[in-house]
């Protein structure tokens, strides 16, 4: 599972940096928040497997829902909207 998450962020971080050549500037606050944001999905992840295998799905559902779906898109709205200069 983590390869898998390691292969995705990698993806993610590549399809940034092409974005950033090609007309988007992100400012370092951006960065900061986008870092947190995937640190925040790779968490939430990682609690979801390790209660799935201690046999707790309330603890890993709770925990996937609040660090993989609802902080990761607050931080990406945030950045979305305050940290990304699109030049035309």
């Amino acid at each position: 599972m983590n390869l898998i998450l390691g292969i995705a962020i990698g993806l993610g971080i590549a399809w940034l940096i092409y974005k950033t050549k090609n007309g988007w500037v992100i400012n370092w606050f951006g960065w900061v928040l986008m870092g947190v944001s995937a640190s925040s999905f790779v968490f939430g992840v990682d609690l979801f497997f390790g209660s799935i295998i201690e046999h707790e799905m309330r603890a890993g559902w709770m925990g996937f829902g609040l660090f993989s779906i609802v902080l990761p898109v607050v931080l990406g709205t945030i950045v979305w909207h305050y940290s990304i200069v699109r030049s035309a």
